[in-house]
């Protein structure tokens, strides 16, 4: 999505897409942990995403112990659960200033990503995320 191109739809619903699909990827897995270590009412019981991902995340310590791959994993998740949440909930719009379009947190205009930055955002996301999932599948194959 090249920024002085107009703005196409269909990339940005793929760009989206992808980013939402990979966090609930990694939410899925979570259930799963829950369900193999803890409860499925505890799941719903620490009712945010927040919760239950530290609880995992310490549980992954606890069992597996910590290393810089899998703290960096879980940061990097958390920080893209942000974008998730921003491109999910809020709209798009074109930008006069900056001559391109955006999504801005309606709440905060402080927090925005720029449209034509979605598709290499969506990547990385998309990225990480499978790197997540596989951490959480071998590590249950490993307990």
């Amino acid at each position: 999505m090249d920024q002085g191109q107009d703005f196409s739809l269909e990339q940005w619903e793929a760009a989206v897409g992808k980013i939402v699909t990979a966090v609930s990827r990694v939410e899925s897995e979570l259930l799963l942990k829950y369900e193999m270590h803890l409860s499925r009412t505890k799941y719903f019981k620490d009712e945010s995403l927040a919760n239950r991902l530290n609880r995992i995340e310490n549980l992954y310590n606890e069992m597996c112990g910590q290393t810089s791959i899998s703290a960096n994993l879980f940061k990097t998740f958390r920080e893209q659960v942000e974008l998730r949440n921003l491109v999910a909930h809020n709209p798009v719009y074109y930008d006069h200033e900056t001559g391109g379009f955006r999504i801005t947190n309606g709440q905060s205009k402080s927090k925005y990503v720029e449209v034509a930055e979605l598709q290499e955002k969506s990547k990385q996301v998309f990225k990480s995320c499978t790197e997540l999932t596989v951490l959480l599948r071998v590590w249950a194959k490993r307990s």
